[in-house]
């Protein structure tokens, strides 16, 4: 059975915000999100009067990023980590089925390489490792299906 409906009165508000320093050396950012949404009607009842908030809205959502350069080796190291907050919505109490379960705040770190050892011609070395520290959660809108964990990649790849 399908819940999606095109219903009366959706409204969906954000604010986003990005901020970045990127020096010779030194770089850095840091990203907020916080989104609401509200309707009139319940996933259960499109046309009830008195409205609820939206299920399937992402919590409040915190991105901060560091890291370094050593421009004579073409070499940078950086750390992230998103802190993402519990969700909190507001949904129609006898919606069951219809609503998505909500998930506790988690926050996963990440570290990062890219070493060009010729610059912008000639081969790009990328180093990742996701979900540093193996943190079990499960993201927004999973239906509580665990995120991968630990993830290790190494690219390489070649401009000419």
């Amino acid at each position: 059975m399908s819940s999606y409906h095109n219903g009366p009165g959706y409204t969906i508000k954000g604010l986003e915000l990005d901020l970045k320093y990127d020096s010779e050396y030194v770089f850095g950012g840091l990203a907020a999100t916080i989104i609401k949404g509200k309707r009139k009607g319940s996933p259960r009842n499109i046309w009830q009067e008195n409205g609820t908030w939206l299920r399937d809205i992402p919590p409040r959502e915190l991105t901060a990023t560091i890291g370094f350069n050593i421009p004579r080796y073409k070499f940078s190291l950086g750390w992230q980590s998103k802190m993402v907050r519990k969700q909190t919505v507001r949904t129609d109490p006898k919606a069951g089925a219809l609503s998505y379960p909500l998930t506790p705040g988690y926050s996963v770190h990440n570290i990062f390489m890219v070493y060009q050892p010729y610059g912008d011609k000639g081969p790009k070395i990328n180093f990742t490792i996701d979900n540093l520290f193996n943190k079990n959660y499960s993201p927004y809108l999973s239906e509580k299906v665990p995120a991968p964990g630990k993830d290790i990649r190494l690219s390489v790849s070649y401009q000419f």
